[in-house]
């Protein structure tokens, strides 16, 4: 995944300008630092980590491929992930935590005897438990 830090920034500014978010706010909200924060905006910063975009999108209250660029067409023609793993993803999400993009290619890849969790719930306990037991 290629991540354009000119454009990136731009669609990072306009954002938060629509949330009447200020550049410490975003820093705050995200846990970058207010410095890269501008370097991003600026275009300065041209190769930011997708986990440094993820939180950066999560506290705009958008989804990852909107800072991106990426259409949802582009989404959509990828393999589809189970039901309830779109639910446990969607779930944290929302609360502002979103799992990078290496967990999600884990976990869709995750089946026993040919099967995989059903729930978002059963997502999210056997995602915590990979997380605690490799701690």
């Amino acid at each position: 995944m290629t991540v354009d830090g000119p454009a990136i920034g731009t669609r990072i500014r306009t954002r938060r300008e629509e949330l009447g978010l200020s550049l410490s706010a975003l820093a705050d909200q995200s846990g970058v630092s207010k410095g890269y924060c501008s370097q991003l905006e600026n275009g300065a910063a041209t190769n930011p980590s997708v986990d440094t975009i993820s939180r950066i999108a999560a506290a705009l209250g958008v989804a990852l491929h909107d800072l991106l660029g990426e259409s949802r067409q582009a989404e959509n023609e990828s393999p589809r992930l189970p039901r309830g793993l779109t639910e446990f993803i969607t779930e944290r999400e929302r609360d502002g935590r979103p799992l990078p993009s290496a967990d999600v290619e884990m976990l869709r890849g995750i089946s026993y005897r040919g099967r995989q969790p059903r729930s978002g719930d059963d997502w999210a306990f056997l995602y915590e438990t990979i997380i605690r037991t490799i701690k």
